[in-house]
């Protein structure tokens, strides 16, 4: 039975499919009440003269009732080969996909595309939602590319990976239904979405459970339910759709990826506190991996640590200082010397000297502890720069929050 929503929604279908110039025809017959008469067959073609037709015998009642989508067929939805250019023609516009390893990622969404098959009602909306509001549509192409590199840097299995790409894919397919310029309409598109894929055939509970929560955010500050408890697909849509809205905020930003991280910090170095954050902190892991794979050779892993290996020296020697009277910045810096493992004296991070990191898989280690040693403690050095005014130095230099997230970008 057609859901309520979208019978609500399909005045708006249908003006979209107008406004976008899209052909379409009738897909079942329009017929009398008692089905003994047919007024119009299926497949003639859907003029002005037709839709005004339709119309007035609904509005006389000569007409039933009919299910919307069936009642209109897009008469050259889009080809397969049209979306997979779309998608490689988005990663093209935005230069910031080419710091990632994206040949494998393109190549899995692709074979995605061409292989599945996807549900004509889906195609047809696709259609609509590309042709009528192209922004939205692009948006949802990165979100696809980089929620799929998400997933594939998570390891995720190739049955994961196929929910996955259905969920960033079809998730905003609610907008071929709405009128951007409708107050508030953002805020309708999950549900209307998930009713779509729903009647357009896919059953897969975590994949309409995601579709419905991809707007959500565990701090509970999402929409359209405000919970706390998401799927983790949605939580991979959500990070995706974070780093496109900051990365077009912001330009190619170096620290954009550093700030998507921190939106997973869960766990204040501070106070020792929990604190709410956007997306589990498991899903920090993936992200971090993601940052790293500019890093191509043993030579730029090894400059990166040696990098890392400086940067969290000059750290220590801060957390050595003595100078400071306030309790607040020392009880950081004793919690600073506690994580990194070192003695009064030592001034050699996680115990480690500089010469050691020519090993490649302590170097590996060593990078992947240090990186999230620094973005645990950016919070509590932004504290200490912006609230207390005393913050971490580097040879007499104040160290912002920026300069930890340019610090952590190879």
């Amino acid at each position: 039975m057609t859901n309520l929503l979208l019978n609500d929604t399909f005045a708006s279908y249908q003006e979209n499919i107008e406004s976008a110039d899209i052909q379409c025809s009738l897909g079942i017959d329009i017929t009398s009440k008692d089905k003994t008469k047919i007024f119009l067959k299926a497949n003639t073609p859907i003029t002005d003269k037709i839709s005004n037709k339709i119309k007035q015998l609904k509005e006389t009642g000569v007409i039933a009732a009919y299910a919307p989508d069936d009642a209109i067929k897009i008469t050259n939805p889009t080809k397969k080969e049209v979306l997979i250019s779309s998608i490689i023609d988005t990663v093209k516009a935005d230069p910031v996909l080419t710091h990632f390893q994206l040949a494998e990622t393109l190549a899995t969404i692709t074979d995605y595309v061409r292989t599945e098959t996807i549900p004509t009602k889906i195609v047809e909306h696709l259609t609509v939602f590309s042709q009528f509001n192209p922004k939205e549509f692009e948006h949802t192409l990165f979100n696809l590319v980089f929620g799929t590199h998400i997933g594939k840097a998570k390891n995720y299995s190739p049955s994961q990976l196929h929910d996955l790409m259905c969920v960033l894919f079809y998730e905003d397919i609610g907008f071929a239904r709405l009128d951007p310029a409708m107050k508030n309409s953002y805020k309708v598109h999950p549900i209307i979405s998930k009713e779509i894929v729903e009647y357009a055939g896919i059953t897969n509970p975590l994949i309409l459970e995601a579709i419905l929560q991809h707007e959500e955010k565990l701090d509970g500050t999402g929409y359209p339910n405000n919970i706390t408890e998401i799927n983790e697909y949605a939580q991979i849509s959500q990070i995706a759709n974070q780093y496109s809205l900051l990365f077009k905020a912001e330009g190619n930003s170096a620290s954009t990826l550093g700030e998507i991280i921190l939106l997973g910090q869960q766990f204040d170095f501070r106070t020792s506190c929990y604190k709410p954050s956007v997306y589990h902190s498991l899903l920090q892991k993936p992200l971090i991996k993601i940052s790293l794979e500019k890093l191509e050779s043993p030579q730029q892993l090894d400059q990166y640590a040696q990098h890392l290996h400086q940067e969290l020296s000059n750290i220590i020697k801060w957390s050595n200082t003595n100078k400071n009277s306030n309790e607040e910045v020392r009880l950081i810096q004793q919690k600073i010397k506690n994580t990194l493992w070192v003695s009064k004296d030592s001034i050699e991070p996680f115990n480690i000297s500089a010469g050691e990191l020519s090993d490649s898989q302590l170097c590996r280690d060593f990078i992947n502890d240090a990186t999230r040693f620094i973005y645990s403690i950016v919070e509590a050095a932004n504290y200490l720069d912006s609230k207390l005014h005393n913050p971490i130095e580097k040879n007499g230099s104040p160290l912002s929050r920026d300069s930890f997230l340019q610090m952590v970008n190879p």
